[in-house]
């Protein structure tokens, strides 16, 4: 179906975002990034689109502009928590903590189960001085499935040291 979608209409958005993956998948990255500026276009701000390409981009080291077509998918349908989670983890990795606060909670206004947003939350907390929010934070992500991971008390008991907590 999709190669008759590709020959038959590529003309089609969804032809050029299934190019867009093609290209990229046998390292063609120019013609890719051309494929998906050409689906956004035609297709236009469609939030599976957006996050997918956005996706596709952070694996081939293209921050920026997966940030900015996430920022996009994020401002439109803030409802749903794919593209502000995926900004999260982008801000985290960058040390840009006062970001990654807002994305995560973003993430979490759409769906408050995620362990990993929480505990994103909690280094972005805990890395701007804010201890008592982190602690919150981290049981979060300890209360929604972390629990059995050992590194998740580790965190949680810098962030009681931190706290004055030495027990």
């Amino acid at each position: 179906v999709f190669n008759s979608l590709v020959t038959e209409h590529p003309e089609a958005g969804r032809s050029q975002w299934i190019l867009g993956d093609v290209y990229l998948q046998t390292g063609r990255v120019s013609e890719g990034l051309r494929a998906y500026r050409a689906a956004v276009s035609l297709v236009g701000g469609h939030y599976t689109l957006l996050v997918e390409v956005a996706r596709r981009l952070l694996g081939i080291g293209r921050d920026r502009a997966a940030e900015l077509l996430l920022r996009y998918a994020w401002e439109d349908w803030p409802e749903f928590p794919v593209a502000p989670g995926l900004l999260a983890s982008l801000y985290d990795r960058q040390s840009r903590f006062p970001e990654a606060e807002a994305a995560a909670r973003g993430a979490l206004a759409g769906d408050s189960t995620q362990a990993l947003q929480h505990h994103i939350l909690s280094r972005a907390l805990a890395s701007q001085g804010r201890l008592d929010e982190a602690r919150a934070a981290r049981l979060g992500a300890i209360r929604h499935g972390e629990g059995d991971h050992w590194e998740q008390w580790g965190w949680l008991a810098e962030i009681e040291l931190g706290r004055g907590d030495t027990a």
